[in-house]
């Protein structure tokens, strides 16, 4: 079931609310930058997603802009709450947020969430990755 959520990253400088539905399925990505983030996602669409506090002072790294989005982070405590993506071609804007930044969310929730993986790494979004074991 859906359910509004708050979190944010460890200092409290940036807090946030979401939407979402862990039950509905969260994503990791073998690609350069969530490998080394150790990067687990919830898709938020559109409009779920709003910060409370800190947005103004949020932090945004866009490496690849034509193909990740732009990553959101607390300047103080170097947290990344999430990543903006906006792909108008292949009809996909929602916000990929961290699940770790989640601070009300049931634990069992969270183990029972289901987990997919996606080859970012070879932009093969659609499939799984050979190995995961490493990330």
């Amino acid at each position: 079931m859906r359910n509004t959520y708050s979190g944010g990253c460890h200092c409290g400088a940036v807090r946030y609310e979401a939407t979402v539905d862990p039950a509905e399925g969260t994503f990791r990505c073998n690609c350069t930058i969530c490998a080394k983030l150790r990067n687990w996602i919830v898709p938020v669409p559109e409009g779920d997603f709003r910060y409370t506090a800190g947005e103004d002072v949020v932090t945004a790294y866009n490496p690849l802009p034509e193909k990740i989005g732009t990553f959101y982070f607390c300047p103080k405590c170097g947290v990344r709450i999430g990543t903006a993506v906006n792909n108008p071609a292949k009809g996909v804007k929602r916000f990929n947020l961290s699940v770790p930044t989640l601070e009300d969310v049931p634990v069992e929730d969270l183990l029972a969430a289901p987990v997919r993986w996606v080859d970012g790494l070879n932009d093969r979004w659609t499939e799984e990755p050979e190995e995961v074991r490493h990330l």
